[in-house]
């Protein structure tokens, strides 16, 4: 007959055989939240998808904002004009500081006669003939206040500079003229030839 307590050690230790083969249960997987927001390179907090700020955090600037940016803008080409033309001319500080607001008082004008407001507020808006004559005033009046500044030398240099920049405008209108196909209203008539086009204008000649 077989020992009771022998048995009995046997059943336990092949109880314990069978739970250590038995895997131990895994953790539950979690499933990923789709509501929640994937993290994004180099983003934060507020940002959607690929680092894009919201379209509701997104500031949209004033007009106020709007009006201080281009003055900023022509304030700067303003100053490396002037800069320019110290170089050019070989301008003292003095005449730098004078030239400089020469041309800031002529970027504000410009800035002034094509703002899209300044057009809403006026009651007899400009034609483009129109503005394109005001416009070449300003810049005429900004030359003259240029050449009080300059000594006799600098003078004569700038207005040789002047009238080569404006002949060479002439030129390219010129060419931009002669360039533009010619407006025709009817096709030839078939067997004949048609006739040569006009002659294109001569280049202006630079002012005096």
């Amino acid at each position: 007959m077989r020992n009771p307590k022998l048995l009995l050690v046997f059943a336990l230790l092949a109880t314990g055989i069978v739970r250590a083969q038995t895997p131990a249960q895994s953790s539950p997987t979690r499933t990923p939240d789709m509501a929640q927001p994937l993290p994004v390179p180099g983003g934060g907090a507020g940002l959607g998808p690929g680092g894009i700020p919201k379209a509701e955090d997104q500031h949209t600037p004033t007009l106020e904002e709007a009006r201080q940016k281009a003055k900023a803008q022509s304030d700067q080409i303003a100053d490396l004009q002037a800069r320019r033309l110290a170089q050019q001319l070989n301008l003292d500080s003095a005449q730098l500081n004078r030239v400089r607001t020469i041309f800031v008082e002529r970027e504000d004008e410009l800035r002034k006669t094509v703002s899209p407001e300044t057009a809403a507020n006026d009651s007899h808006p400009l034609t483009p003939e129109e503005r394109q004559l005001e416009i070449q005033q300003i810049k005429d009046g900004a030359i003259r206040k240029l050449q009080v500044v300059l000594t006799p030398e600098q003078k004569q240099q700038f207005d040789a500079m002047i009238a080569h920049s404006r002949a060479e405008n002439a030129r390219r209108s010129a060419m931009s003229r002669r360039m533009r196909p010619p407006i025709s209203g009817t096709a030839p008539a078939a067997g004949t030839t048609p006739a040569a086009p006009a002659a294109a204008p001569a280049p202006a000649a630079p002012p005096q």
